[in-house]
This record gives structure tokens, C-alpha cells and sequence, in this order.
């Protein structure tokens, strides 16, 4: 892992316009919308970004620790037990349910034990609708973008494409030079603002 200074040259900056500024530009205008009357918008922009590499780091702190303490290594990306159609459907359930979930649900226990609210609920909630749905739908059942190359390799051992793809080519954990097409997470930004939208009673969003 490292920063990729080369993701600004004049080849690489005009794919990321291309294929992940729309994905990034909307869910940032959707974070300004559910927050604008409290959060600034440069702020909300700093929150949402700051949202995306925490999963990112998270996600590779999974693979970072030994198999049979990370749900994440001992249940997705496990052979074994994916091996079987029962065995894959328990492996969805576990990691849709207690990791996904648990990866933001951490995130709010920690700021309450701590007593300081660094990310919003509200933020947490709407970052973790989009990529608990992303993961789950979007990759584990219709294999879409790049994720399936992840899965390459034994278990721990692998370090490419922990996602979103725009920070693995900024960080350098991007397995090729392949910039994945991300407008497929659009239908899953719409759901988490409208849910995040409606779970907080935001009815006077479009007044």
C-alpha cells in the first residue's frame, strides 16, 4: 500500500472523471441534501470521504488479522465453507448481517464510549446502507465490477481491490491498471439517501 502519485497524471485522472467521479459527485450531493440544514457542505464532503476510507482500512484490517479471529477471512473468503450451496448462503447471511453491519455499528459504539460524535449517525447510517447493499447485491450476488478479483489468491493473502476502486488506484491496491464502471452503485445511492431520507423523517427535504 501506498499513495499512487500517478493516479493525477494526464492517462489515469481522465478514467477516474470517466468511470468514478459521477458515483462520487452523487453521493456526496445526497450527503449535503440530508445534512444541509445542519452540516455545512464542506464538511459533509470531509465526513463521507473520511466514510470511505474508513471501510477501506477496515476492510483490509480483516485480511490483516490471522483467519480464525476475523469473521471476514473465516466465513467470505473461505473455501471450505463457501464450497457447498448451504455453506454459501450462511457464509451471505454472516457476512451481510455481523460484518457489514458491525463494521459501521463499531464505528457508533466506539464514538459513544468515547463520547465524541466524530461521523454523524446520520452519515453512518447512509455510507453503510450504500455499502452494506454494494457488497452484498451489487458483488457477492451479481459479481459486478472488479470485486471478483479479490477473491484471487489463498484467503488472508490477499491485498488488491479492497474497495472503492477509486481509493484502491489512489492507495495502489488496485490489482491492474482497469478502472471498474461504478454507475452500477448508483441504484444503491438512491436507496440509502431515500431510506436515510425517510428513517430520519426528513420530509421537508424538497420544500
Amino acid at each position: 500500500m501506498h499513495i499512487n502519485f500517478s493516479f493525477f497524471n494526464k492517462q489515469n485522472f481522465p478514467n477516474f472523471l470517466y468511470y468514478h467521479f459521477l458515483y462520487s459527485f452523487i453521493i456526496i450531493l445526497f450527503a449535503i441534501i440530508l445534512t444541509y440544514k445542519t452540516i455545512s457542505p464542506f464538511y459533509s464532503i470531509i465526513l463521507i470521504l473520511g466514510l470511505m476510507y474508513y471501510s477501506y482500512f477496515i476492510h483490509v484490517l480483516l485480511h490483516i488479522l490471522p483467519q480464525n479471529i476475523s469473521p471476514h477471512l473465516l466465513f467470505h473468503h473461505n473455501p471450505e465453507q463457501n464450497s457447498t450451496k448451504n455453506g454459501k448462503i450462511v457464509s451471505f447471511i454472516i457476512e451481510a448481517f455481523f460484518v457489514d453491519i458491525g463494521i459501521f455499528y463499531f464505528l457508533y459504539i466506539i464514538q459513544k464510549i468515547i463520547n465524541y460524535e466524530l461521523f454523524p449517525v446520520i452519515f453512518i447510517v447512509y455510507y453503510g446502507l450504500i455499502y452494506i447493499s454494494i457488497h452484498n447485491i451489487n458483488y457477492s450476488i451479481c459479481h459486478a465490477g472488479n470485486h471478483p478479483d479479490h477473491h484471487l489468491g489463498d484467503k488472508g493473502k490477499i491485498s488488491t481491490n479492497f474497495g472503492p476502486d477509486s481509493i484502491d488506484h489512489f492507495l495502489g491496491t488496485n490489482q491492474n491498471s482497469t478502472f471498474e464502471h461504478m454507475y452500477h452503485f448508483i441504484p444503491n445511492i438512491i436507496f440509502a439517501f431515500l431510506t436515510t431520507a425517510v428513517i430520519y423523517h426528513n420530509n421537508d427535504l424538497f420544500s
